[in-house]
């Protein structure tokens, strides 16, 4: 999510307590910490793209016009200076300008700032000759989302900015294919920190943002890459037995007795509540609802009430 964010030109500013909104580059985890469950990317098209081993910088302007940048925590970087008396960063200033005054966009460019100073990079497993910058996302500041990877690179390549390398692409039906995907860039791993994986629309409705990323550390670059789509349907997880039976009690709850025992009455309303739940939580239900349904009047004709 982006987050407010202050700025202050001057004293009748400050007195009009005027803001704007900054984005904030989102925190992200491995494939199995995504929410809703890890199988919400299945049946997208995920890019994979290298991930760089240096701090994330997000160049862009601030209200007066004049552009600055930020780490991935805070509004003005202590390594601002050192950025952007970077080539490649004049470039990205150039840019981000071009694209407003000649078509009113807003953009926000994050890139990796790889430092040659201090010895090795964050991680330790690299180091570098000279400082550079390399982009690797565009945020769009008036739309509030991610820009395609291809329209990434166009814009960039217009003006010579370097940009993130793209690894692979897939659009993986199960678990076992995306993992097996993943694996097989894994055996190949040789001094680089890992991957991102992006997925540039709103994949689920239980996802706030426009945008889904994840990652995956230890992968390996290739000059080539070809996407891989899966056989057959996207594999979800089954909704939990608990869920299903809560299901059934919302039912219940809006039925009489005598209607609660009718199978013509309580089944479709059942079955909808069900397939509610499902797309909540990105799951299916393989479970027999009718036999469910007659074993909860079974126990109930018998005494027996657990719904």
């Amino acid at each position: 999510m982006y987050e407010w964010i202050y700025y202050i030109d001057d004293i009748d500013e400050l007195m009009k307590k005027k803001k704007r909104d900054v984005f904030k580059y989102p925190h992200f985890g491995k494939i199995s910490q995504l929410y809703p469950n890890p199988e919400v990317v299945l049946g997208h098209d995920i890019y994979w793209t290298l991930k760089e081993d240096g701090s994330n910088a997000g160049v862009y302007l601030k209200p007066n016009g004049e552009p600055t940048v930020r780490s991935r925590n805070v509004d003005v970087a202590n390594f601002c200076r050192d950025v952007m008396c970077l080539p490649e960063c004049k470039r990205v200033i150039d840019m981000i300008y071009h694209h407003k005054e000649n078509y009113g966009s807003e953009f926000m460019v994050f890139g990796e700032y790889l430092s040659a100073r201090g010895g090795r990079s964050p991680t330790g497993l690299k180091t570098y000759e000279e400082s550079k910058f390399v982009v690797f996302d565009i945020w769009d500041i008036t739309e509030k989302k991610f820009l395609p990877y291809y329209t990434v690179t166009m814009m960039c390549g217009y003006f010579n900015v370097p940009v993130v390398k793209l690894i692979g692409m897939c659009n993986c039906k199960s678990m076992d294919e995306l993992y097996q995907y993943r694996d097989s860039m894994l055996e190949a791993t040789v001094g680089e920190e890992g991957v991102v994986g992006k997925i540039y629309y709103k994949p689920h409705k239980a996802i706030e943002d426009n945008y889904l990323i994840f990652k995956e550390k230890h992968f390996i670059p290739k000059p080539v890459c070809d996407k891989f789509v899966g056989a057959g349907c996207v594999q979800l997880p089954q909704l939990p037995i608990e869920e299903v039976s809560a299901c059934l009690s919302k039912v219940k709850d809006r039925l009489s007795p005598d209607e609660f025992k009718q199978m013509k009455t309580v089944m479709p309303a059942f079955a909808k509540e069900v397939a509610l739940e499902c797309e909540q939580q990105n799951c299916v239900n393989r479970i027999n609802l009718k036999k469910l349904y007659d074993e909860i009047i079974e126990q109930q004709n018998q005494g027996v009430n657990h719904v």
